[in-house]
């Protein structure tokens, strides 16, 4: 049986988790929140070029470019982009889990990793 000592050390504890987590909370907010300004500020430019470049390409007949042309597919680079740290749910395992399946329908391919979580898991999977 805890003592009565032990339990106020657990409520202190707990209280001081709170603490760290509402921090953490705030932070993360105010993150989200910079970057949905970003977001918002970068939006115009990025209808304005989609304008012009959609103007450039109505004009033309046939694909002037080689990487525009429509040709079968050889290979297949995935990209994976995962957190450095934890704390954001079963993001990384969804990820990976997702990876793995892509890996599996896709023809020959190139894995690009990003982010710690993935480098390690990959790491000890032996994949490189």
């Amino acid at each position: 049986m805890s003592s009565l000592k032990d339990i106020k050390n657990r409520i202190k504890s707990v209280r001081n988790i709170q603490q760290i987590t509402k921090a953490m909370k705030m932070v993360a907010a105010s993150r989200i929140r910079k970057a949905e300004d970003q977001l918002k500020a970068a939006r115009p430019y990025a209808d304005k070029l989609k304008e012009v470049v959609f103007d450039l390409t109505a004009g033309m007949d046939e694909v002037l470019h080689p990487l525009m042309e429509v040709r079968p597919v050889k290979n297949v680079a995935i990209l994976v982009v995962s957190s450095d740290k934890g704390l954001c749910g079963a993001y990384n395992n969804n990820l990976l889990k997702m990876a793995w399946k892509e890996l599996d329908e896709t023809p020959p391919h190139k894995l690009v990793a990003v982010g710690s979580k993935v480098v390690k898991y990959l790491a000890r999977r032996g994949v490189k």
